[in-house]
């Protein structure tokens, strides 16, 4: 993870251990998606499992609104499909079950 995802995800840390309330404001499907979201989707794309773990983390460590929920969800089942190539079967169901419970509140469309 790039040194200032992690710095902003500390920073996070440290206003909820000072007792400060982060209220996330609501998203919409109208907003553009980060450029790092496009990076992780090609990367899925090509079978770059391990690498689009990577590229999504970044972004949903610091969304607070529950479209982090959908950066989990695709990645999640990149990851199973990762552990799938590793021969890894109860990691690949675990993943892919537990990346679809992610992307189920976002409907079929």
């Amino acid at each position: 993870m790039r040194p200032e995802i992690i710095e902003q995800v500390r920073k996070m840390a440290e206003a909820r251990n000072r007792g400060r309330k982060v209220k996330p404001g609501p998203w919409s499907c109208d907003e553009t998606p980060p450029d790092q979201f496009y990076v992780g989707l090609e990367q899925f794309n090509r079978g770059e499992y391990f690498e689009q773990h990577e590229s999504l983390e970044e972004i949903w460590v610091v969304e607070l609104r529950d479209i982090r929920y959908l950066y989990q969800g695709i990645l999640r089942i990149g990851v199973g499909l990762y552990k799938l190539r590793l021969g890894n079967y109860r990691g690949t169901v675990n993943h892919l079950k537990g990346g679809m419970d992610y992307l189920r509140p976002f409907g079929e469309v």
